[in-house]
């Protein structure tokens, strides 16, 4: 693709259509993704037009799509993934992602080979076992868009995205070694052994590749945690360098002949998922945010870029028009979703009989079938078929990687347009949509806190003058009727009091995160104690969500998983332990327990926040928590006391560099205040945030 004047103008006129896409799709509550792949092939004749021929400049090349593209897909997918819940769900995301996988790979190839033939179209084994591969991974965009929307279960969605990141990898390393063997020949025992040691080292040197380059970039990350900019800069850089740098040592290393050759998508995902469990926790609160931001942002465009380039790839392929004849797709169509069925059914079945993870219901497992829809991935991996490759059983006019394009565009077209739409009846068919009895309880009680606010903000406007004694009336009879309205009537709700007792308990933590981020935002806090106690109360929260037994106690609060550990052990053998870094650790844990105890019990004893769950939870029931943080308060401040007095000559400068720090909050505030008055400029306030900055 020359780069011209034309491709740039087709760049960002292709943004601005997939742009009034977008609020097309909210507008008529279509899918985007739908919509956008609609829109795309309406392009195809517009595009045949003079005036609009420079729409069809930009071109998407296979360098573009795996070097630039691809990268992005698979960091936004994998940094937001939980190692935690991973873990709680490892056997089933990690079965699905490699033996289903595998399973409608070569159920695809096979029959779509054998049954090809009757129809007068005849595909190769070998092409078949590739269009397999590339085909069988699953692309969640569209899915978890409405899983999002329509509220289906956690656990299904995390599944479902679990599956689909890790089968990238899987799916690509299957479909470049079925590349290889066709390109070089198969030559028995010989390529069955190579291809067996190529997807090992695939696999655990992609594993191996990602941790590395999280952890190196997670130091680099805390390193510029006082710059914004740079920390963003620095995970863009991580997923295109971990991804190009891994591919280019696959390229150069041979052991006993065999091609040692490393994944780049597996290098990626887990350097990204790295980056979202730990190298998280080192960047700036402020920043968090945006980030998320920011990467759905960039998946945004290139997914946007993909889909609506799709109608253009497919109508540009040079193959008669008779091949495709209604006949060849449809059995295509109908192979791949049996397929997927065949991979499912018994392998969830199996997994259920083992009885190692929580049940999978069958509901569940249908919406997983049906919502394995298709995207940028699939395409990606036809353009990395060589234009050129030819089979001595390959007897068409048209290349392998045309007709491969073809009927991958064919897939991803039936699953965008019939599966997707369809997906809002099935989840309500199934009753995926409904909310858990803890939900309930959420819904409830936040309508109280809503319109229970908007009521005093009336009386409050009310007082002032700002509106008068009939439109008062008229708006708190409206307000009231709403904040009467028993949602328990379509939503019932278990009164017993342990069931209320963790309902509590789940706002009790939720403010506990709250108060604990801000904690780390003034830096009153390090990283790894703000880590460790944030993932110790989302421990907590998650046994009560999965109706476990818990406990909260000072000592089992904060919590330290495998990466905990290989950090430490990594600071350990490069004799970077600090002894005084550990003690001033411990401290400000103790410390932050105390805080955040004390604002819980405060928080839960305000007039406003009884006014609003009285109906709902007896007094004394809340008087329960309100002490139970009461307690866990003070003898979180015991063990501070205790621990400032065995290491006081450690503590000491850290104990006044809070205090500064509460100063320095005071002092921010109040410069950011002035300067949203307009009491000062711009130029005075960048003066005076360097003045407090350079004293603190």
């Amino acid at each position: 693709m020359e780069i011209s004047i034309e491709v740039f103008l087709s760049i960002f006129i292709l943004l601005l259509i997939s742009t009034g896409v977008f609020f097309v799709s909210k507008k008529l509550k279509i899918p985007y993704t739908v919509l956008l792949v609609f829109t795309g092939v309406l392009m195809v004749p517009l595009v045949k037009l003079d005036m609009l021929s420079f729409i069809g400049s930009f071109k998407l090349t296979p360098e573009m799509l795996f070097f630039v593209f691809l990268p992005t897909l698979l960091f936004e997918s994998a940094y937001n993934m939980n190692f935690r819940q991973i873990n709680k769900n490892v056997r089933a995301i990690s079965v699905l992602a490699i033996f289903s996988l595998l399973i409608s790979t070569f159920f695809i190839g096979f029959v779509l080979s054998f049954v090809s033939g009757f129809i007068g179209f005849k595909v190769p084994f070998e092409v078949a076992l590739l269009f397999g591969a590339l085909i069988s991974a699953t692309d969640p965009v569209a899915v978890l868009a409405l899983f999002k929307e329509y509220g289906v279960p956690k656990r299904l969605a995390f599944i479902f995205e679990g599956e689909s990141m890790f089968n990238d990898g899987t799916s690509l390393a299957v479909f470049l070694l079925l590349l290889e063997v066709i390109m070089v020949g198969y030559k028995g025992s010989f390529t069955i052994i190579g291809g067996l040691f190529t997807f090992s080292t695939m696999v655990v040197g992609g594993i191996a590749i990602g941790i590395f380059m999280g952890g190196i970039f997670s130091k680099f990350l805390e390193m510029a945690k006082s710059n914004e900019q740079i920390q963003i800069t620095l995970t863009m850089v991580m997923a295109h360098l971990t991804f190009i740098m891994t591919e280019f040592i696959s390229n150069e290393i041979f052991v006993f002949g065999y091609a040692v050759k490393f994944s780049p998508v597996i290098a990626t995902t887990f350097a990204a998922l790295i980056i979202g469990n730990y190298g998280r926790y080192k960047i700036s609160p402020t920043v968090e945010e945006y980030m998320e931001k920011f990467w759905s942002f960039f998946a945004f465009v290139v997914n946007s870029i993909v889909f609506l380039l799709m109608g253009l790839i497919f109508s540009g392929l040079p193959i008669e028009l008779q091949v495709f004849a209604p006949s060849i797709i449809l059995l295509v169509i109908v192979i791949v979703m049996i397929g997927r069925a065949v991979s499912i059914y018994p392998v969830v079945w199996f997994l259920n009989l083992l009885k190692k993870e929580k049940h999978i219901p069958a509901s569940w497992q249908h919406l997983m079938v049906w919502g394995s829809l298709r995207g940028a991935l699939a395409v990606t991996m036809v353009f990395l078929i060589p234009d050129n490759l030819s089979l001595s059983t390959w007897n068409y006019t048209f290349s392998i990687r045309d007709f491969l394009m073809a009927i991958t565009i064919s897939c991803i077209y039936f699953t965008i347009f019939i599966k997707a739409p369809l997906m809002k009846p099935f989840i309500r068919r199934f009753k995926l949509d409904s909310l858990s009895e803890v939900e309930c309880a959420e819904y409830r009680d936040s309508r109280k806190f809503v319109y229970e606010t908007a009521l005093a903000e009336l009386d409050d406007f009310y007082k002032k003058g700002y509106i008068n004694e009939d439109s008062h009336k008229r708006l708190e009879k409206t307000y009231k009727c709403k904040c009467m309205e028993k949602s328990g009537d379509t939503c019932p709700v278990n009164a017993a009091e342990d069931f209320c007792g963790k309902t509590l308990n789940i706002y009790a933590l939720g403010t506990a995160k709250h108060v604990l981020r801000n904690l780390f935002k003034y830096g009153e806090i390090s990283d790894k104690v703000y880590k460790q106690v944030r993932v110790g109360i989302d421990v907590i929260l998650d046994k009560i969500y999965d109706g476990k037994d818990f406990e909260i106690k000072v000592d089992k609060i904060s919590h330290t998983d495998w990466l905990d550990h290989l950090a430490a052990f990594v600071r350990k053998i490069m004799f970077m332990n600090d002894k005084e870094r550990n003690i001033k650790n411990s401290f400000m844990k103790y410390r932050a327990i105390s805080i955040i105890s004390n604002k819980v019990s405060r928080e839960f004893a305000k007039h406003g926040f009884h006014r609003c769950i009285d109906k709902f939870y007896n007094a004394s029931e809340v008087g329960k928590i309100i002490n139970f943080y009461k307690k866990l308060g003070a003898e979180a401040e015991k063990e501070m006391e205790k621990f400032f007095a065995n290491n006081k000559n450690v503590l000491m400068s850290l104990k006044e560099s809070f205090v500064e720090k509460s100063l320095l909050k005071a002092e921010e505030g109040m410069i950011n205040s002035l300067r949203s008055k307009g009491m000062i400029t711009d130029k005075i306030q960048e003066i005076l945030s360097k003045e407090i900055g350079s004293v603190s």
